[in-house]
């Protein structure tokens, strides 16, 4: 983003991408360490706000971890597609896990 993309007041949503192949420490013996990925969706709006998930090669399909909206649990309850919609509800985070 640009400084004056960060500056927009509009801009009340955020993707980080989280690469669990990505790590850069080694384990206690030198062995590469690998963990799960995560894409990580907040919306600071008071207004639902819908992300497109990726298809750029991150992961064919995603499952839902965590809807900070949602009522009852929602681990496991959904798989997103590659370049499907995702809506956020207003001043929520919805988190998704790399599938397998």
């Amino acid at each position: 983003m640009t400084e004056e993309q960060w500056q927009t007041g509009s801009a009340k949503s955020l993707g980080v991408f989280l690469n669990g192949e990505a790590i850069p420490s080694l384990g206690p013996r030198g062995e590469r360490i690998l963990d799960d990925s995560f894409l990580l969706l907040f919306n600071a709006h008071h207004e639902p706000i819908e992300f497109r998930v990726p298809n750029g090669g991150l992961a064919p399909s995603w499952t839902l971890v965590l809807d900070t909206a949602a009522l009852e649990e929602v681990e496991g309850a959904r798989t997103i597609g590659a370049g499907e919609v995702v809506t956020v509800e207003g001043r929520a985070v919805t988190v998704l896990r790399r599938a397998a």
